[in-house]
């Protein structure tokens, strides 16, 4: 399988998020659909499972979740999808295992997600942990790809997906992500009690 030289994401999970957001709000599909250019809603229609699909396409996806959801409820959404997600073929074999391993540690949790992050993002930063502290792990999104700046939800939509693994960890917590003024990365960092 061929690589993609734009950020891409799995279209696996790209359709696992549309499928989600429908049961978390009925409608939303339809309604974020409708905003769906042509090119952008045959090449999700068209594209394999594992294949990828590119951000020229996939940003209508985050876009429309947000303008369907509004930012908050949006964020609801992605830390919620989190725990469907997680059972998903993509990733069931890969979290299934860990998560044996790290039991309901959010650090160890959270540690996880640079791992699964070239299962699903392809060209779109480089992750890694940036530390850690009592009751808090620094993330770091390194290398930001320059088109992010024209698609800033992605941000949002990340936020949620952080949100989520404390689902997993069942764990109340937060997630502060800033933007490097450089645009070049990006940290957040997740906290909890």
């Amino acid at each position: 399988m061929t690589m993609p030289l734009t950020p891409a994401v799995r279209i696996a999970m790209v359709r696992d998020i549309l499928d989600f957001a429908e049961k978390f709000q009925p409608g939303t599909l339809a309604q974020v659909l409708a905003t769906f250019p042509d090119d952008a809603r045959a090449a999700l229609e068209a594209g394999s499972r594992m294949g990828w699909y590119p951000i020229e396409h996939d940003h209508w996806v985050v876009d429309g979740i947000i303008a369907v959801l509004g930012k908050e409820r949006a964020m609801d959404c992605w830390s919620a999808s989190v725990l469907d997600m997680v059972d998903k073929p993509l990733l069931r074999t890969f979290i299934s295992g860990m998560l044996r391993v790290v039991a309901e540690d959010p650090a160890r949790i959270i540690g996880l997600l640079p791992k699964a992050w070239p299962l699903i993002y392809d060209n779109f930063c480089y992750l890694e942990l940036s530390g850690t502290e009592p009751h808090q792990v620094p993330l770091a999104f390194r290398a930001l790809a320059p088109v992010l700046h024209e698609h800033p939800n992605y941000f949002v939509s990340w936020t949620g997906v952080l949100r989520g693994l404390f689902e997993i960890a069942r764990v109340s917590g937060q997630v502060a992500l800033t933007i490097s003024q450089d645009k070049q990365s990006a940290e957040a960092r997740c906290s909890w009690a």
